[in-house]
């Protein structure tokens, strides 16, 4: 089955409110996240009336951007360009990371806060989301089968086959997409609509449910200029 999330990803109407207010408390939407910089290291803050230096990250599906900004829209940065369709922006805080699908790509790519360095991870939208780390006497690939991440093995000189189960996805809806990072040890499952919601750490099999966009905004352009609007 292939990525195509387009018409099931909910998509904000252009010029929709960043901010708005809720019994006098400025929440900020969930096609944002709201991050915080502390002694150069990168956290998630309270959606809920969010500090003042906090600042908002978010895909811009229509111009291929990772961009960010200062919570009232203004300040406007490109942190990546380039990106075929990009959505479901998630944060993790482990790696200092900002992860996100290419839905035109079918990849995910992530991006280290600190440094800017973009990579993209060996991804797998096509069930049962296999992903190779085979050996030259062994194949051995990580694979999602309904709600469940799996590592399989097969000995080539024996025929014989095994497989572990490393995590279960609790929530309704099945497994669409496996995303792993070999380098740091790191494996990204995808919910439903191909969003990276959680980690598997592989050195202890301890997951973690990321922070991430629910939905996702198309910016509509100033006259002229390219460049979206942000309400205030």
């Amino acid at each position: 089955m292939k990525l195509g999330f387009l018409g099931a990803v909910p998509l904000l109407v252009a010029g929709a409110l960043i901010l708005h207010a809720q019994s006098g408390v400025s929440r900020v939407e969930s096609s944002k996240l709201v991050l915080i910089e502390q002694a150069g290291m990168f956290f998630d803050s309270s959606r809920e009336d969010p500090p003042a230096e906090a600042k908002l990250y978010w895909a811009d599906a229509t111009l291929g951007m990772i961009r960010r900004s200062a919570l009232s829209g203004k300040g406007i940065e490109t942190l990546v360009e380039g990106i075929e369709t990009p959505y479901g922006v998630a944060f993790d805080i482990g790696a200092q990371d900002l992860l996100w699908t290419s839905s035109g790509a079918e990849t995910v790519q992530k991006l280290h806060l600190a440094s800017g360095k973009v990579r993209t991870l060996a991804t797998s939208f096509e069930e049962p989301y296999a992903i190779d780390i085979s050996t030259d006497s062994e194949a051995i690939y990580y694979s999602a089968i309904g709600n469940t991440v799996y590592l399989m093995h097969y000995d080539i000189a024996t025929g014989q086959e095994s497989s572990v189960a490393l995590f279960e996805f609790a929530e309704p809806g099945p497994i669409h997409g496996l995303a792993l990072d070999q380098a740091n040890n790191l494996l990204y499952v995808g919910d439903a609509n191909g969003r990276m919601v959680h980690r598997l750490d592989l050195s202890n099999n301890s997951a973690e449910r990321l922070i991430h966009t629910d939905t996702e905004t198309i910016a509509e352009p100033l006259p002229g200029l390219g460049e979206p609007v942000m309400a205030n």
